[in-house]
């Protein structure tokens, strides 16, 4: 996978593109394969007993070692970008065997043959449910060895995937709640408790909570505002702020007024007059 970068070099514009370092993903067939290891390490100690129903751990790895080997043949043919050689299923098989039922190598006519011929043409693994009918994994063991890939055999996989999912619900709210404690916050009961639902200081009041609220949205408003005088509230304007208005005597409103003297009374108070405008 390869990430591209352009840059400008003066007038000429340059575009590079630098491959990534492959990174291994998740792969469903080999987390099974692990955890079928697991459940024989847990039940026998590591090796399978040569018993009537031991096939059923080789036929449970032999199906997610031919779903891997499968999905590797699909991203060596071009679709994923894989390359490499594909390992052979038998030659894995074998290996696997090897490792945790040597006894039945000597028997691989008998045991791994009619293993191998189930998977001809096959692509995909068994289901979660098929792994666990065919190991007979009941749901308290599964819960644990904290498997994830096999399934019950003692309940339908409905009520196990309502019981995983509950789980993760409690899990998330357990890790929110942890979250929201280490950012300092406060929890929902604390919020309520001193929201004004619960507090209700109209009846501190003696008034109805309609009236409150009516009282609370008509109150004063403190938006302060700012001129050369200083800092002043709209609600509570000074008395001494505000210079009064001169008023004519009402003599100059007739028409017969001396023009002079009502020319004089305005030279008079303009300064005044001014300073209200």
């Amino acid at each position: 996978m390869a990430e591209s970068f352009e840059y400008n070099l003066g007038a000429l514009k340059i575009r590079r593109r630098v491959k990534k370092p492959e990174q291994s993903a998740f792969r469903k067939q080999i987390k099974r394969l692990r955890e079928i290891e697991t459940i024989i390490e847990a039940r026998y100690g590591g090796l399978v007993p040569e018993t009537d129903d031991a096939d059923a751990f080789i036929r449970a790895a032999a199906f997610a070692i031919n779903g891997h080997c499968w999905w590797l043949m699909h991203e060596a043919s071009g679709h994923g970008g894989a390359t490499g050689a594909v390992p052979d299923v038998e030659t894995s098989l074998r290996g696997w065997c090897a490792r945790f039922a040597p006894w039945s190598l000597p028997r691989a006519a008998e045991i791994l043959r009619p293993i191998l011929r189930d998977l001809v043409g096959r692509k995909y693994d068994l289901s979660a449910q098929a792994v666990a009918l065919l190991l007979m994994v009941p749901f308290h063991e599964r819960d644990r060895l904290e498997l994830n890939t096999v399934g019950a055999c003692d309940i339908s996989p409905d009520i196990r995937k309502a019981i995983v999912a509950n789980r993760k619900r409690k899990r998330d709210r357990e890790r929110q709640r942890a979250k929201r404690m280490a950012e300092g916050r406060q929890n929902r009961a604390s919020y309520e408790g001193g929201s004004l639902a619960k507090t209700q200081p109209w009846l501190a009041e003696g008034i109805s909570r309609r009236t409150w609220y009516r009282r609370l949205g008509t109150s004063l408003s403190r938006v302060g505002i700012y001129n050369q005088v200083g800092d002043t509230l709209v609600s509570r304007p000074t008395v001494a702020s505000i210079a009064p208005t001169p008023t004519p005597p009402t003599s100059f409103r007739s028409p017969i007024a001396n023009i002079n003297e009502r020319d004089a009374w305005v030279e008079q108070n303009l300064p005044r007059i001014r300073g209200a405008m």
